[in-house]
């Protein structure tokens, strides 16, 4: 799954965001991905850097 993330410019102090209502999902293998809408999404949305843990 991919997030976009987005520069907000303009404010006094610029600040990234993240469209967590139509995350993409891709499937590398299969060269294949789709963009799934949420209507409604959870507050308990946890993000975490898979990344940093290895």
């Amino acid at each position: 799954m991919v997030l976009v993330l987005f520069k907000k410019e303009g404010d006094a102090a610029a600040s990234l965001g993240a469209n967590l209502r139509a995350p993409l999902i891709i499937n590398t293998k299969a060269r294949l991905g789709l963009q799934k809408v949420l209507t409604r999404v959870r507050p308990n949305v946890v993000l975490s850097n898979l990344s940093a843990s290895a």
